[in-house]
């Protein structure tokens, strides 16, 4: 790509602009009328910006992202929204372009206003509070409100009057209130706005000091008081004493005795039963003798005739 013809391209800079609103600025390089938009070329340059003011410079976000002001992403066109709070000063903004061969570099003078003016001087009938909207800033048709606040808050709305097309007057309540003014509208640029300026006073007369608010009282919350606890031994004596049972001398020795009668029952009787066993294997071998005396007897008998006969 020929370089030669560069050229550093950026959007309309107003030269006057409201404090709060913000403006869309766009950079973007082109090559004989052409808008560069070669990746491989645009990966080369760096694109920045910077605000300068009376106090401070500081760097702004240029990007070709689609976000923060880009509409679209990756298509050659830097872009960001740029604003200030502080009205009263004079603005400096440079745009650049560096690369390894070449700079390209622009450089705008911008002055922000507040959408309204705002003033409280001494008149022959008494102090008067002059708000002025800005046409430089602001379109025709804002509204414009005013009040004064005392030191307690209480807000008391001001009487306002228009004797110039762009200017509002009213008089003061009293000279210790402070007093406040609020314009909405639309910007020059196209941008809703709604401001508040103060607070304000007359010259030479000083802000009251803020009213402190005092912490709120918290009140302890009272915490019942422990139950006094007996000793353990006064516990212990207080407890009521068992109810004795009516009896109770003679019925342990009962209990004593019948178990030993219970005792004695159980042994008999497992001795009964073993003379019992006895007794009949006793009878048993008793009746086998006496069948095996039946079986021999008739032969005794039968020989003891045949010895006689002999």
């Amino acid at each position: 790509m020929i370089v030669t013809d560069l050229k550093l391209q950026i959007s309309e800079i107003p030269t006057h602009i409201a404090a709060g609103e913000q403006t869309r600025v766009e950079a973007s390089l082109s090559n004989r009328g052409k808008l560069v938009e070669r990746q491989a070329f645009l990966r080369l340059i760096d694109v920045r910006a910077e605000a300068s003011g009376a106090e401070d410079t500081r760097s702004l976000p240029l990007n070709d992202l689609g976000e923060d002001g880009d509409e679209k992403a990756g298509d050659g066109r830097y872009a960001m929204r740029f604003g200030e709070q502080q009205a009263g000063q004079e603005v400096e903004l440079v745009v650049a372009v560096d690369s390894p061969t070449f700079m390209r570099e622009k450089r705008f003078r911008l002055v922000v206003h507040e959408p309204v003016a705002v003033a409280v001087t001494e008149s022959p009938d008494g102090p008067v509070l002059t708000a002025d909207v800005q046409p430089a800033v602001m379109q025709p048709g804002a509204m414009v409100t005013a009040w004064q606040e005392d030191a307690g808050g209480k807000r008391v709305p001001l009487q306002l009057v228009q004797p110039e097309p762009d200017r509002w007057t009213a008089p003061l309540k009293d000279l210790v209130s402070t007093s406040y003014v609020k314009v909405s509208g639309t910007t020059r640029l196209g941008n809703l706005t709604e401001r508040t300026v103060g607070p304000l006073m007359l010259p030479g007369v000083e802000l009251p000091p803020p009213v402190a608010e005092a912490p709120p009282v918290i009140e302890p919350v009272p915490v019942p008081e422990p139950e006094p606890v007996a000793p353990v031994a006064e516990a212990v004596a207080e407890l009521p004493a068992a109810p004795e049972v009516e009896g109770q001398g003679w019925l342990i020795p009962a209990i004593l005795f019948g178990v030993f009668n219970l005792t004695l029952l159980i042994g008999v009787g497992v001795w009964f039963f073993l003379m019992k066993t006895r007794g009949a294997e006793s009878d048993e071998l008793d009746l086998e003798q006496l069948i095996e005396t039946q079986v021999s007897a008739p032969n005794a008998e039968e020989s003891q005739p045949r010895e006689n006969a002999a």
